[in-house]
């Protein structure tokens, strides 16, 4: 761009592929808004060093400013200012990688200690940005500037801040969510660094050394966890997420959102015997928002008006609360409709109370106040959130009250933008449809309306998860969905806010657009009152006490609420009470002594080891299924839980303390659910028993309450550790004690002979101690038993058939080997390692068996087995990485959709092996094929250089799968359609999957395995393969 131009994209996800470069004295007085700019993919460390940034600013530009700009997959850093670049705003900014390439070093401020022109200059200043998946290092990493870091938000596993030569950094008010990393780390220098207000899980988080600068500039600031929320936010957060007129004038992407006031303040407060006693009212400057607008049109209200939320489930108000210690919070309101406007409480982002109640008052000018709720709120601000939990919205809000442990308020300076609206750009409010009025003399009516609507066939023709809806670059595999991008999941449509590829309403990713089957709602209502009403209300509050033990704690009187129930936007969420059905037992009772449960009273174990309660759940389609618990906990202890599912353990969950036993908070997490009824148990395990336990919730489609006394059932989405196959057709196999020497599997098949797979059996035996010698060694089709003795390499490309390979001495083949053409060939005792492209490609091949190997840190994949090959047992072998590169990707079976010729061919069996540290996917990644995967051992270990694993099995275009008896260890997404286009076919049954997330998918009847195995049963994998796989 030239000097004095503004550069707007008018709507999120406008990209430019490839980078812009602000370059030259020249280039001064330049705006650059609501744009992507995603880098050109690059192979080596050293190509990707000498790349573009995906945006560079030097040279003596000055005065530039990049707003709501999302960039990703720079070639060298994604948002770099050297040479001489001063007085540089990054505002709303989000910085990230969508590949594990080498080079991952995002925000670079001069290039090297010697780059002494840019002393004086390089004023920067990064706000409200966002440094996201992948960033390895550099958020930033500088030199000679003054650099302010205000309101970031960090989340990735790198490096922080590197201060180095003659640098001054000032980190305020940011939320680290980087464990264990410093926030600032010298790099050689520097002048000095200062942290302040940060929050999150990183080191030092507020360590000051040396000495800064002065801020020349005026600014207002959030607080950390306000930052993290507002960078988060779908509505004109961190990237390119705002709707931006041809003037400039920006909005958030959806109408719904409200910018915050800031005018003074019209609380009021008082003390009494009974406490201080504080009234926000919603021109307050600690009201901190409405999602929908505050109207006046309804008489009876004061302040101003009054706070109108939009009439769906989810909308809210919120304010900033300075508390601390306990406080009773109420709400002045009128409901002019018949029905009970519920919502929960919210506080600092944590669910304290699920149902908070709002009958109607009879007229929308008729203001009542609600029950008092108590809650522990701990010294320092917080923000306190009321959010709708019925489809018609909150009732009309007047004034939050707050009683009890009040420290000094904020209502008297101004405060920060809200967490929905960006500071560089105004957010419009939505008219409520609540709020039209008539006027007459004397008397006061209301009415209600309401339309119901779908999305009827808005999911015809959108994507099921996971068959993603984009490409990281033109020509790759879609892996991900874009901003805007649709997917249905569970029969619900939704739209991804920004780039992810999480399960669809997982994370704050995705907008619930409602469900396919068209049972989504709006409501509306109008009310017209007389010109001058006012009413009174009786001011009603409960007080609580608690003692240190949840067995015998006492306390003041609780509230009462609903038991299980619905909610609407497409979906069910189904609450279970300890007084409904679908409520199986306590192992202790049920007790009512401690406030603000809801329901007839709250599930109290014994204060045991193994103690539990029970439930039980009746789920259509058998999958993954959010749990979430409502608790309290008064001890100091963490009182966690094993969440076991009909009978098998898939994980365990903490319940943390929540400051005293009337204090109720949420704490959730995802599990395998089989189709139709499950049995679920939350077992103590620790000797102080659970946390008292209020309710639990479900939400998906046509969920329904269980049967305490029925069995569970097995289905293809089978958590437990059974056998019974979840389709039609008869497994061949038996469950027992595996000789772990035994041939199994496609290799063993009669189409290899009548003996399956032999190799070199009955030939002549040879030692090898070099790469030359054993490629000599191997041709031709002799029959011969091959020794490799030590370490070998330079092995590369071979062909040869009737061949056993054997290691001995601590056997290793370094560089790669590629086998192609070849046929009844045996691999055994042997590492394969560092592959400068696979560490073994099987292409062209048939009756081939890999047992009792290790392949590890292939620079493409550590075993594809490609191009037609066929016949292949995978048996008793360890992958993994030592450390991280860009291409993590274990084991490929078919390499292109368009590879037809691997029809009928890509028969394999992997049984018995252990996927370990740095294996990030293709577990295996399959097309065409017929492959059964049986009693493997996953487990994911964090290596250098890695950000996480992404997914386990990949069922491609045409396969299909056999998957039985595995043992899923905290795995993401365990099995997953990928880029099938509807084809593939997958049965699960009898696997663990022990504290994973994300989904294991099944669809059609897949195939029955033509020869006879044994395996073991699911949960008894891990000791098994751990003991017995790779060379022995």
């Amino acid at each position: 761009p030239g000097a004095n131009t503004t550069i707007i994209g008018t709507a999120p996800g406008v990209r430019i592929s490839g980078n812009i470069s602000v370059s030259g004295s020249d280039k001064k007085n330049i705006i650059v808004r609501n744009i992507a700019v995603r880098g050109k993919p690059c192979g080596s460390n050293d190509a990707c060093k000498s790349g573009s940034d995906g945006v560079y600013i030097g040279n003596g530009a000055t005065n530039i400013w990049f707003d709501h700009v999302d960039v990703s997959d720079g070639q060298d850093g994604n948002f770099d200012v050297t040479r001489s670049g001063d007085f540089v705003t990054c505002s709303w900014c989000k910085f990230y990688y969508t590949y594990d390439k080498d080079h991952r070093l995002s925000n670079l401020i001069a290039g090297s200690d010697n780059e002494t022109e840019s002393r004086g200059k390089l004023n920067i200043t990064y706000m409200n940005s966002m440094w996201g998946d992948r960033v390895n290092s550099r958020q930033p990493r500088g030199r000679f500037g003054k650099i302010h870091m205000l309101n970031n938000y960090h989340k990735n596993s790198g490096s922080l801040h590197g201060v180095g030569k003659e640098m001054a950094l000032i980190a305020e008010n940011s939320y680290y969510d980087v464990p264990g990393k410093d926030v600032f780390f010298s790099m050689g220098s520097p002048k000095g660094w200062k942290g302040s207000g940060n929050k999150g899980s990183a080191k030092n988080l507020n360590a000051t050394s040396g000495s800064t600068f002065t801020i020349p500039y005026s600014y207002s600031k959030m607080s950390a966890d306000e930052a993290k929320a507002a960078v988060l936010s779908s509505d004109c957060g961190a990237g390119n997420t705002c709707l931006f007129d041809h003037d400039g004038t920006g909005s958030s992407s959806s109408s719904s959102s409200s910018s915050s006031s800031s005018s003074s303040s019209s609380s009021s407060s008082s003390s009494s015997g009974g406490g201080t006693s504080l009234t926000l009212q919603e021109d307050d400057a600690d009201f901190l928002g409405v999602d929908g607008s505050i109207d006046n049109n309804n008489s009876g209200f004061t302040g101003s008006g009054f706070a109108n939320t939009d009439n769906a489930s989810g909308t809210g108000v919120e304010w900033r609360v300075n508390s601390s210690g306990n406080v009773q919070l109420s709400w002045r309101y009128a409901n002019g409709s018949s029905t009970d406007r519920s919502a929960k409480l919210i506080v600092d982002g944590n669910t304290l109370v699920s149902s908070v109640s709002f009958p109607g008052t009879g007229a929308w000018s008729s203001w009542s106040e609600s029950s008092a709720v108590a809650i522990n709120l701990g010294a320092g601000s917080h923000t306190v959130r009321l959010e709708a939990t019925n489809g018609s919205g909150l009732s009309n809000i007047d004034f939050l009250k707050v009683t009890g442990s009040l420290s000094s308020s904020s209502s008297s300076s101004s405060s920060s933008s809200s967490s929905s609206s960006s500071s560089s750009s105004s957010s419009s409010s939505s008219s409520s449809s609540s709020s039209s009025s008539s006027s007459s003399s004397s008397s006061s009516s209301s009415s209600s309306s309401s339309s119901s609507g779908g999305n009827g066939n808005a999911c015809n023709g959108v994507n099921e998860y996971p068959n993603w809806t984009a490409a990281d670059w033109e020509g790759g595999e879609p892996n991900h969905a874009n901003a805007g991008d649709q997917m249905v999941y569970q029969s619900n449509l939704y739209q991804a806010n920004w780039y992810t590829n999480s399960v669809p309403g997982s994370d704050y990713s995705w907008t619930l657009l409602g469900s396919c089957s068209g049972t989504g709602s709006s409501s509306s209502s109008s009310s017209s009152s007389s010109s001058s009403s006012s009413s009174s209300s009786s001011n009603s509050s409960s007080s609580s006490s608690s003692s240190s033990s949840s067995s015998s704690s006492s306390s003041s009187s609780s509230s009462s609420s609903s038991s299980s129930s619905s909610s609407s936007s497409g979906s069910i969420e189904l609450t279970i009470q300890e007084d409904t059905a679908g409520f199986c037992g306590v192992d202790g009772s049920v007790d009512s002594n401690n406030g603000g449960f809801t329901g007839s009273g709250f599930a109290n174990t014994e204060n045991a080891d193994g103690k539990a309660v029970s439930w039980a759940v009746n789920v259509p389609d058998g999958g993954s299924y959010a749990l979430e618990w409502q608790f309290a906990n008064g001890s100091s202890d963490n009182r966690s839980g094993d969440i076991v599912v009909n009978g098998v353990t898939l994980g365990s969950v903490d319940f943390d303390s929540t400051g005293s036993w009337s204090s109720w908070t949420a704490v959730s997490t995802v599990v395998q659910l089989n189709a139709g009824n499950n049995l679920i148990k939350l077992v103590a395990n620790t000797g102080g028993g659970l946390a008292n336990i209020d309710s639990i919730v479900l939400v998906g489609n046509d969920l329904q309450v269980g049967d305490c006394n029925g069995s569970s059932s097995s289905s293809s989405s089978s958590s437990s550790s059974s056998s019974s196959s979840s389709s039609s057709s008869s497994s061949s196999g038996s469950t027992g004690p595996v000789d772990p020497y035994e041939h199994m599997g496609w290799a063993a098949h009669t189409a290899c002979g009548p003996n399956g797979t032999t190799g070199g059996e009955g030939g002549s035996s040879t030692t090898v101690t070099s790469g030359g010698a054993f490629k000599s060694a191997f041709s031709g089709s002799d029959r011969k038993i091959i020794y490799i003795d030590g370490s070998i390499s330079g092995v590369g490309s071979i062909n040869g058939s009737n061949k056993t390979v054997i290691g001995r001495n601590g056997a290793k083949v370094s560089g790669g080997v590629s086998l192609s053409g070849s046929k009844n060939v045996i691999f055994k005792n042997i590492e394969f390692a560092d592959g400068s492209d696979d560490t073994f490609e099987l292409s062209g091949s048939s009756c081939v068996w890999f047992d009792h190997n290790i392949f590890r840190d292939g620079k493409d994949g550590n075993l594809d087995i490609v191009r037609a090959s066929n016949y292949v047992t995978v048996s008793w072998n360890r992958f993994y990485y030592t450390k991280g590169h860009g291409h993590m990707l274990s084991n490929l079976n078919g390499n292109s959709n368009g590879a037809t010729g691997d029809r009928d061919k890509i028969k394999v069996t992997f049984h018995h092996n252990w996927w370990g540290a740095g294996v990030k996917e293709r577990m295996p990644r399959t097309r065409f094929g017929d492959i059964h995967v049986f009693n493997n051992y996953y487990k994911y270990e964090k290596v250098s250089g890695d950000a996480g694993q992404n997914y386990c099995i990949g069922a491609g275009i045409e396969a299909r799968l056999l998957i039985e008896n595995n043992y899923f260890d905290e795995s993401n997404d365990p099995i997953v359609f990928f880029s099938d286009e509807g084809t593939a076919q997958v049965v699960h049954t009898g696997n663990v999957f022990y504290n994973t997330t994300g989904l294991s998918v099944s669809r059609g009847s897949s195939f029955n395995p033509p020869y006879p195995y044994t395996m073991n049963a699911g949960e008894d994998v891990p000791s098994i393969v751990k003991a017995l796989s790779g060379p022995q």
